[in-house]
């Protein structure tokens, strides 16, 4: 598959890679993507390409499943409008005066969200990231 969620919205991408993940078992997939962090979590292997030549061939060791959750816990140095918007978008929870932030991310999105938080990397004190038992996060 070359790119195939390229022009899915946020939801039917998510949904697209929850029924790939369903095939994991029983099924041989190529994938060709430039977003890495939509794919991690259905491949054991990364081949990166530049200019034709691979420049990496590699084995992925991947415990997490798409189900996985992650309780995330950011401090910043300061309180920062830009990403409030965007940790609130993420459905974080401001716990401290715009410098202590709360939330979840599933494991199928946690490369993005690293993407997205290291835009904001000079604002960072402190990032903690743990798996919870999404059951118990959920109730």
């Amino acid at each position: 598959m070359d790119e195939p969620a390229a022009n899915l919205d946020p939801e039917a991408r998510h949904i697209f890679f929850s029924l790939l993940a369903e095939r994991l078992g029983s099924t041989t997939m190529i994938i060709s993507s430039h977003r890495l962090d939509e794919v991690a979590p259905l491949v054991n292997r990364v081949i990166e390409m530049d200019t034709g030549r691979i420049v990496l061939d590699d084995r992925v060791a991947e415990e997490s499943r798409l189900s996985t959750l992650f309780e995330v816990h950011l401090t910043l140095a300061r309180a920062d409008a830009a990403i409030a918007r965007t940790l609130g978008s993420w459905q974080f929870a401001d716990r401290r005066a715009g410098v202590e932030w709360h939330g979840t991310v599933s494991g199928a999105d946690r490369l993005r969200f690293f993407g997205m938080v290291s835009r904001y990397v000079g604002l960072l004190s402190r990032i903690e990231m743990h798996e919870v038992d999404a059951a118990v996060v959920l109730q």
